[in-house]
């Protein structure tokens, strides 16, 4: 073009339309056009920019994980409450960083690397386990993200992991940290208790209406209706499109010798066996066993138990030794085996039991197969449906139009709420199954419609938001019955506190347990040995309550509600146990892993503030708080 418009400018009309252009450039000025965009950065990390679209993207990203994990809809007010506009950014500086410093050290990733690590991510796969292209691309097209963007950062992904491994590989904790705190964690407790039930309290009289008035208007949390949303839809699914499949007959039984190996199943055996060290011990327990002696009875001598010698049911290729395994499988039900040499000794088998292994037929499995099949290649056929979807939308057809004109379904729920209730409480027949559908309604603006999103069910769809109902308090009148109900499980929980209260005091003052108890008709009871995080401790104890026991003296005596709130327990300390640390290894070994995996933290961020230092961060607070 600049080429046309170098040979045409002797043209007299040509020339006034140059000038003009000219003139627009010295009334608008060119620095927007060549100057550095700093308007749309963020953030600078050493020399590398962080630019709003970046924050934005891994905002939303932080988002959705939130509301997938609380199964909630969170509007981006409440997301900003809860500092997931700095934890985003502050995700994207840590990035920047640990990448600088990879490419200081001259670490490096090729794009081979990542694009094998994106092959072989699980969400990218299909049913048979093969890299989808569609479901990638869908992928990137809701990440708002082009691929050789997504492969750098892929690569820098692999570039952060390297250093941060490097960087933590050598921590272990000392000793004296992991005995001290495997003490500390592991010392348990016996308590002495009582349990008050909120419902064996008795109150006199009813409820007043200004009592009434009073705890509804000081709970309104329990009285509040969710915010509900109209909802106008399309889905896709593979059964949808399931009756304009056909498959081959030929296809099922090549699909069937593909997978034979899967239709199998194997001869099972339950198996017994006494090892030995040497040759000559195990032929003398051979001999032993020849001459009549019960399997059981020889093991018993060596001092092994009926435990120690069983191995279970096993298949051939369960057993870590082919030689092994052939002499278990060349058994008789009720035979033993002549000496075996493993890497572990000798060994003497004895087979128990014996299920016969067996193979399903093409006839058994022919439907199955077919189905799957046609579900495979309906699979096939949402692609290119899609795509003619979203070239009708991109066009200018409304959902219904584009509905129509395809013969897809579409659906419209007057109102749900986040977790998929109606008003009346139910859940609509027609909503999609999937956590994708709630999670994406509940993200949009009134009349807001989504793009066309697959689901990790491997369905697509898109659904719009007609209207949407707000949160609001329901009226007195509409929960006068809850309100009565709630008021009067108040006043009992009320009153067994105070009898747990005066419980304790009297406790305290010095009277015995067994008095206290019986003048306030309840049961004592004694509790099992109970750990500092609640393991051991009855299902009734509340964490209050596990607290409260570690925090008492011999003989002092606390309460606190019941794990389910519906009563109080009163509780006296009775023992104290230490444990020997030598006793178990295993969670000294699990203790050790945890402190290395704290200490390896700390690492981090020391090793983040370093980095901070060699590669300056600097933070546009004003552009991050106009951007949300």
């Amino acid at each position: 073009m600049l080429q046309a418009l170098h040979k045409s400018a002797g043209n007299w009309i040509v020339k006034i339309f140059l000038v003009l252009i000219a003139a627009s450039f010295a009334v608008w000025g060119v620095g927007d056009i060549f100057r550095d965009q700093t308007e749309s950065v963020v953030a600078w990390v050493g020399d590398k920019e962080i630019s709003r679209t970046e924050l934005s993207q891994s905002f939303r990203r932080e988002l959705n994980s939130l509301q997938r994990a609380l199964r909630t809809h969170i509007d981006s007010e409440q997301a900003r409450s809860l500092g997931l506009v700095d934890r985003s950014l502050d995700n994207l500086i840590s990035n920047n960083l640990f990448v600088l410093e990879a490419n200081r050290l001259g670490l490096a990733v090729s794009d081979s690397h990542a694009v094998q690590e994106i092959r072989q991510n699980n969400g990218f796969k299909d049913v048979t386990g093969k890299f989808d292209r569609f479901r990638f691309d869908t992928f990137l097209r809701q990440l708002g993200m082009g691929e050789e963007q997504f492969i750098a950062q892929i690569r820098d992904d692999i570039l952060r992991r390297q250093l941060g491994q490097t960087m933590v590989t050598a921590v272990s904790a000392p000793n004296v940290l992991v005995d001290t705190l495997y003490r500390y964690r592991k010392e348990s407790r016996i308590v002495e208790f009582a349990v008050i039930n909120n419902a064996d309290m008795k109150i006199s009289g009813d409820a007043s209406e200004a009592d009434l008035t009073k705890h509804y208007e000081d709970n309104p949390r329990f009285y509040t209706a969710p915010e509900y949303r109209k909802l106008t839809f399309l889905h896709i699914a593979p059964e949808d499109l399931a009756d304009e499949v056909t498959v081959e007959e030929d296809e099922i039984h090549a699909e069937y010798e593909d997978r034979q190996a899967s239709f199998v199943t194997p001869e099972r055996r339950t198996v017994e066996q006494i090892v030995s060290n040497t040759e000559t011990d195990a032929r003398a327990t051979y001999e032993s066993l020849s001459e009549g002696t019960e399997f059981a009875a020889a093991a018993k001598e060596k001092g092994l138990s009926p435990e120690d010698i069983s191995l279970g049911s096993m298949v051939h290729g369960d057993f870590f030794d082919k030689a092994l395994a052939d002499a278990v499988f060349d058994l008789e039900e009720g035979q033993f085996s002549t000496p075996v040499q493993t890497g572990l000794g000798w060994h003497i088998v004895r087979v128990t039991g014996i299920v016969a292994g067996s193979t399903r037929s093409f006839e058994e499995v022919r439907e199955e197969l077919e189905q799957e099949l046609i579900l495979q290649k309906a699979a096939d056929g949402i692609y290119p449906l899609a795509n003619d979807l979203e070239d009708l939308l991109a066009g200018g057809a409304t959902l219904e139009e584009a509905a129509n004109r395809l013969e897809i379904r579409i659906a419209t729920i007057d109102a749900i709420d986040v977790h998929g209730k109606s008003p009346s409480g139910e859940t609509d027949s027609q909503m999609p199954a999937e956590p994708e559908f709630l999670s994406k309604a509940f993200e949009l603006a009134l009349g807001e419609e989504s793009i066309l999103t697959e689901s990790s069910a491997g369905t697509s769809f898109i659904v719009r938001v007609d209207e949407i109902t707000a949160s609001a308090v329901k009226p007195f009148d509409q929960v006068r019955d809850q309100v009565v109900e709630d008021w009067g499980r108040s006043e009992r929980d009320k009153a067994a506190a105070a009898v747990a209260e005066r419980m304790v005091k009297s406790l305290d003052g010095g009277e015995k347990f067994s008095d206290v108890a019986a003048r306030e008709n309840v049961e004592i009871q004694t509790s099992d040995d109970f750990e500092r995080g609640g393991s051991g401790a009855a299902g009734s104890f509340s964490r209050e309550l596990v607290d409260a026991a570690f925090a008492l003296g011999s003989g002092e005596s606390a309460a606190a509600p019941n794990a389910n709130g519906t009563g109080h327990i009163v509780i006296r300390l009775k023992g104290v146990s230490v444990p020997v640390v030598g006793n178990d290894q295993a969670g000294i070994d699990n203790t050790r892993q945890e402190l290395n995996d704290a200490f390896s933290v700390d690492i981090g961020s020391q090793y983040r503030s370093y980095l901070e230092d060699r590669f300056p961060v600097e933070i546009d607070q004003d552009a991050v708080n106009n951007l949300f």
